[in-house]
């Protein structure tokens, strides 16, 4: 069976539930999680014996005995715990098993491993708050401390690919997936087991944190590091940061996507307003410390005004500044904002204030076209209309003269 593809997909509730497992079960769990068919919430799975045996310390022939103690150990010897608070606000723990049977027998190739009912949900019901993670980077995982923290991590990461794609972040939090911070104490109720502490930070770090990211960064396509982060003198929060080929590429692709050049800023349909209102004119255009303040300050709130109200409005309100300016101020850019702000306070206020908005004129042809809706600081490619052409090609010829 080719692995490569192969994910598992888990409740982050569970992800973030202590597992009471030795490394081997726990990679058998997965295993067995990988091969679930979710389509049909089957809670029966079956493994092939020459595909546990790729995920065994070692490479002999899996004999029957030796099958039967590791699954009597997963049987036995595997739980998870799960923490929540109730409605009413009581902190809840159940603690369950994650399978009800296991069969199999010296003269078939394939063992049967049957799903308990309380964790079916949580491997099946996946309509939100899941974690994906491919089955082969756990292959070579010779720790449970490896395989909690580098589920944790993914669990991060999902999040971060998902809302970069959807844009439904801003910069700062996507980098705050790439770059987790949690807890020490909650770090280690995730791994420590049974009577080790690890009360010294160096303990912990020798033990648990070191050897997990040294196995994530060989075995897989992910490159982890760590800080350590001090609330007093004591150690108390350890943040990760997260990385690969793929992340690199998407953060380049998104600084790239949000800087500004004084070209973008002469294109956008909000300077030719401008022009059009005799805010600015073609000396200011090319002023490049002037527009790019326009373009990073100005702008955006005129994208935000547009889509709230038309292009019409702020046509109709830049003539109405421009009718109330006695000169240009000093700080053009504060001005504009000052004044959309103030518009946007007053208008509805009353008919009087409406009544000085209105205005005879009619856009331009091009302002009406729907490509013109955007700010092309946002949207690159939109189709310039022939108008906006012209009044480039004029401020280059009067830079030029």
């Amino acid at each position: 069976m080719d692995l490569q593809n192969k994910k598992v997909v888990q409740s982050n509730t569970l992800i973030k539930a202590i597992a009471k497992m030795d490394a081997l079960p726990l990679k058998l769990f997965e295993l067995a999680v990988a091969n679930v068919d979710t389509k049909e919430k089957d809670p029966e799975v079956e493994l092939e014996k020459d595909l546990i045996r790729t995920f065994l310390p070692r490479t002999n022939a899996l004999r029957h005995d030796y099958l039967q103690t590791i699954m009597t150990n997963l049987m036995d010897k595997s739980t998870f715990t799960v923490k929540y608070t109730k409605e009413n606000g009581k902190k809840k723990t159940e603690i369950f098993a994650p399978f009800s049977k296991i069969e199999f027998s010296e003269d078939e190739s394939t063992v049967k491993l049957s799903f308990s009912n309380k964790i079916m949900p949580y491997i099946t019901e996946l309509k939100k708050n899941f974690t994906q993670y491919r089955i082969e980077d756990l292959r070579h995982f010779t720790s449970s401390n490896t395989i909690t923290i580098y589920k944790v991590l993914m669990m991060y990461y999902n999040q971060y690919t998902n809302y970069i794609a959807n844009g439904k972040r801003t910069k700062e939090e996507l980098e705050s997936f790439l770059n987790p911070v949690i807890d020490v104490s909650e770090l280690k109720a995730l791994t420590v087991q049974g009577k080790k502490s690890y009360d010294r930070f160096s303990d912990l770090k020798k033990r648990v944190i070191e050897p997990a990211i040294k196995e994530i960064n060989e075995h897989t396509e992910f490159n982890i590091t760590y800080d350590t982060i001090r609330v007093g003198r004591k150690i108390a929060k350890i943040q990760f940061h997260i990385s690969n080929n793929s992340t690199e590429k998407l953060i380049e692709e998104l600084t790239a996507e949000k800087k500004l050049s004084l070209s973008d800023v002469q294109n956008s349909p909000y300077t030719a307003l401008l022009l059009g209102a005799m805010i600015v004119n073609f000396a200011d255009a090319n002023n490049e410390s002037l527009m790019m303040s326009l373009g990073e300050n100005v702008y955006p709130k005129y994208d935000v005004f547009v889509n709230k109200h038309s292009l019409d409005d702020l046509q109709k309100h830049l003539k109405y500044v421009k009718d109330h300016m006695n000169s240009k101020p000093n700080e053009l850019d504060k001005y504009l904002i000052k004044a959309l702000d103030d518009f946007e306070k007053n208008k509805g206020k009353s008919k009087r204030d409406k009544s000085k908005l209105k205005q005879k004129e009619k856009l331009p042809d091009w302002a009406k076209d729907d490509t013109a809706q955007k700010n092309v600081l946002t949207e690159k490619g939109i189709q310039r209309s022939k108008e906006i052409d012209e009044l480039l090609e004029k401020i280059n010829k009067d830079t030029s003269d």
